[in-house]
């Protein structure tokens, strides 16, 4: 029911006009007139807007990290509606203390037939009142920031033919992907790019799978893969690829939990390594991890060639962002719940010294930590700034 509602609602908000088509993506110009998007306009949004859907206690989507979030009320196995978040964002750029993440705010309740009119009036409001002058805070949540929380509520109400209710409460247990069930396997995607390498030959086993696989495949939040409907007739086959190809390896919980942006050589605001180096960090990391018995602690790892924080770095228990060439800021102090933002906690380190700053990090949380305390919780309880 969540999956139709939301996709249902991309398909009622996207332009309806060939129009977009024609500027962004070089289609055969096909109308000259003046006709105009029906919710849009003719000019479009300011900046991009993010929609996203949870059911918890999943999170993977990061729903504090998107312009638009509904989160799913259920009782007894029977849809409720949606509380409503609004106003999160991850990117900043460096130098400008006008720009800065952000979580969202939690606005209210609606119910299942209120979700289209919430999202096109809150579009609305992005696409009216966010500047366009400034492509840096042309984002819905420093409309929010700068206007105030109330103000946003209040111009929503004024807009709405209904009020909404006040919030239920929800509880999220992970931002990681979701446990697998009968009929589903999820495959770690390292660094989310499907491809045959010396470590894995993951294009050529999803070929096998997808041969025989009669049901879907889905790409998650975290850059995994989910082969999902896995049918008795082939659930087999599908198991017997997967060990062929090893696509289930004993990796450390660092490793399982790690997500990176592209950024060089592929995208050209980058001002270092994501992709590429991740993974040659995790394995420095790893040896460590085993010696103080953290392999299978799940503890989420990102990294960002810049501060754009496009795999959304500031959520994360620690993250890498780039600082400039072959070096990073280290952050720590996000929640597995994907609910708080980190803090920074060394600036510009060189990418040869990182292991060597988190090896007595490492060594403190397996020797402090209280029992199911996770490294987020921990780092915000013993190494923020304001615990010192």
């Amino acid at each position: 029911t969540v999956f139709n509602q939301a996709r249902e609602l991309s398909r009622k908000l996207e332009p309806q006009t060939h129009a977009y088509h024609e500027i962004w993506l070089d289609a055969k110009r096909i109308y000259s007139g003046a006709e105009e998007e029906p919710l849009y306009g003719p000019g479009y949004l300011p900046r991009k807007f993010k929609i996203a859907f949870t059911l918890p206690p999943e999170n993977d989507v990061d729903v504090y990290a998107q312009d638009l979030s509904f989160v799913a009320i259920e009782k007894e196995g029977k849809l409720l509606g949606y509380d409503i978040l609004a106003g999160g964002g991850m990117g900043y750029a460096y130098g400008n203390p006008g720009s800065f993440p952000r979580l969202a705010d939690i606005i209210g309740f609606c119910f299942p037939e209120q979700v289209e009119e919430v999202a096109r009036q809150v579009l609305l409001i992005h696409k009216e009142f966010s500047t366009r002058c400034n492509r840096k805070t042309s984002r819905l949540r420093y409309t929010i920031a700068g206007k105030g929380l109330d103000w946003f509520t209040n111009e929503l109400a004024t807009r709405l033919p209904f009020p909404l209710q006040a919030a239920r409460p929800f509880s999220l247990s992970t931002n990681g992907d979701a446990a697998d069930v009968p009929g589903r396997q999820t495959i770690e995607i390292e660094g989310g790019r499907i491809q045959n390498s010396n470590r894995q030959q993951l294009k050529t086993a999803f070929h096998e799978i997808a041969s025989i696989h009669q049901g879907d495949f889905f790409i998650t939040g975290n850059q995994n893969l989910v082969i999902d409907g896995i049918t008795p007739d082939t659930a087999e086959q599908i198991k017997s690829i997967i060990g062929k190809y090893n696509l289930l390896p004993n990796d450390s919980g660092l490793r399982r939990n790690s997500s990176a942006c592209t950024s060089l050589p592929f995208c050209p605001q980058a001002l270092t390594d994501s992709e590429r180096l991740l993974p040659k960090l995790v394995d420095e990391l790893e040896p460590q991890l085993k010696e103080l018995g953290l392999w299978d602690e799940e503890i989420s790892i990102r990294m960002t060639g810049c501060p754009n924080g496009c795999s959304r770095p500031y959520l994360a228990e620690l993250a890498f962002v780039g600082r400039g060439p072959g070096k990073y800021n280290i952050w720590m102090g996000g929640s597995r719940r994907g609910d708080r933002l980190g803090f920074i906690y060394q600036e510009s380190v060189p990418v040869k010294e990182i292991a060597d700053v988190l090896r007595p990090v490492f060594a403190r949380f397996a020797a402090e930590r209280n029992q199911g305390e996770g490294f987020g919780d921990w780092s915000i309880r013993a190494l923020h700034p304001q615990s010192l």
